[in-house]
């Protein structure tokens, strides 16, 4: 039997994986977390090497196996089966989960998983035709080949064809205008479960792996829903100072547009002290444009955020013509919390400011 009559079985499991994944998240919907999905990707070609690199190394395994010889015996076709099961269920079924939770909200993070899903048919078809021992050496290596290739299209398209993550050290003002100043990027570096090497340092997170990113094998969902179920990590940018804090929005925030036409919106936080008698601080987070779209379009007033970035102080002259000063948060890592229950319950956060100044 050729490997192009075990590549729609192997078709069949990836699809049938992700079904039931996305059945899960039908039946629990918490599965998936509460992290929406946002944009985690700066579109450069450190980006797409990555994904490319930790890809590679996951689908490579099929054909390690054949190469080390398990289908010779009867345990290295059982161990094997093992292996690949366990490969395509940790790759498919967190996806399904994440497809079934966010649907639509998903998609534009989603042009190039047709590709990955080929690509782990291609490898997973590769062990079905080499553990039946009758797999030729230049069948397998055509078979690889067609999984690097596949990969590659898949990296470029997640790169560059999915909503870009911008930190910019631009400070909007009440006004709506903003200051222009240079970009700080950094790259996003994330892995997967099936995790066949030390784990090391992602600097998205600036924690160790494993980690949330860890439920696939390197694909476009995952940066989507970075800090899946727990607070952001700050981001280490080198000796740059971040702070990190969780509070309740004040407003419903608002989209504007810079002169250049980049969107951005400043979500105002009440963050609680540890003195109760000090009242609530609060802190302006900065975002930009798809984070700053999916801000405008999710959250609501006295909904509670977690989140880390880079702080910076505002001067500004307040209507008396006194001085004054704010503190905003560039560079945000922004998990959202839980809404209000109603438009009266949970915290009012314009009502505990009046308070606090009286």
């Amino acid at each position: 039997m050729t490997s192009s009559d075990r590549i729609p079985l192997a078709a069949a499991a990836v699809l049938g994986l992700t079904a039931v994944g996305a059945l899960l998240a039908l039946v629990d919907p918490t599965l998936a977390g509460r992290t929406a999905p946002h944009a985690a990707l700066n579109g450069t070609v450190a980006d797409a090497v990555s994904i490319l690199q930790n890809n590679l190394r996951v689908l490579a395994v099929p054909f390690l196996l054949a190469a080390l010889r398990f289908p010779a015996s009867r345990l290295g076709r059982h161990s094997g089966d093992a292996i690949v099961a366990g490969l395509i269920a940790a790759s498919t079924i967190p996806v399904g989960i994440a497809l079934g939770r966010w649907q639509e909200r998903l998609v534009p993070y989603l042009p190039q998983l047709p590709l990955e899903w080929a690509a782990l048919t291609v490898a997973t078809g590769a062990w079905l035709t080499a553990r039946r021992g009758n797999a030729q050496a230049r069948e397998l290596a055509i078979l690889g080949a067609t999984v690097g290739v596949l990969l590659i299209g898949a990296a470029s398209l997640e790169t560059w064809c999915t909503p870009q993550r911008i930190t910019d050290t631009r400070a909007a003002t009440p006004s709506g205008r903003s200051s222009e100043a240079p970009w700080h990027l950094w790259v996003s570096v994330v892995a997967f479960v099936t995790e066949f090497a030390p784990a090391t340092t992602g600097s998205l997170q600036g924690r160790l792996l494993p980690s949330p990113h860890q439920v696939r094998f390197r694909s476009v969902v995952w940066p989507a829903l970075t800090a899946l179920h727990q607070p952001p990590t700050p981001t280490r940018r080198g000796q740059m100072l971040t702070i990190n804090g969780n509070g309740n929005i004040t407003r419903a925030p608002e989209l504007r547009n810079t002169a250049s036409g980049k969107a951005v919106t400043t979500v105002s936080v009440a963050c609680q002290q540890r003195k109760a008698d000090d009242g609530p601080a609060y802190v302006d987070l900065i975002l930009w444009e798809a984070q700053a779209e999916a801000a405008v379009k999710y959250l609501v007033k006295g909904q509670a955020v977690a989140f880390s970035g880079r702080p910076d102080i505002r001067s500004y002259k307040r209507n008396n013509g006194d001085p004054g000063a704010t503190l905003e948060v560039h560079g945000v890592d922004l998990e959202y919390g839980h809404k209000p229950q109603d438009r009266h319950a949970d915290v009012d956060a314009d009502q505990e400011s009046v308070q606090a100044a009286a």
